[in-house]
């Protein structure tokens, strides 16, 4: 695992929204994604993703939370592995 060199780019932005997306979906907790604040990456058979997010609740509050994503570009694969609160 290294450190991603910039959370600020588009596209680890849209996984970590895509994440938070999945989560809720599967969960149907209302978490809405704020914004990606750090992360690391793992090359493996595509790439591996820890990304810690910001995500808000249905009352609007916002808490850390860890996404975990396996993301093959080639065979458009993409996949949430983990997601839980992320200590502070």
């Amino acid at each position: 695992w290294g450190p991603i060199p910039d959370v600020r780019d588009a596209h680890i932005q849209e996984l970590g929204g895509w994440a938070v997306e999945q989560h809720a979906r599967l969960a149907s907790d209302g978490l809405r994604f704020r914004r990606v604040t750090r992360g690391e990456q793992q090359v493996v058979s595509g790439m591996n993703y820890r990304l810690f997010v910001d995500a808000a609740d249905g009352s609007g509050r916002s808490a850390p939370y860890l996404a975990e994503v396996y993301e093959q570009s080639w065979t458009k694969t993409r996949q949430l592995t983990s997601f839980k609160p992320a200590a502070n």
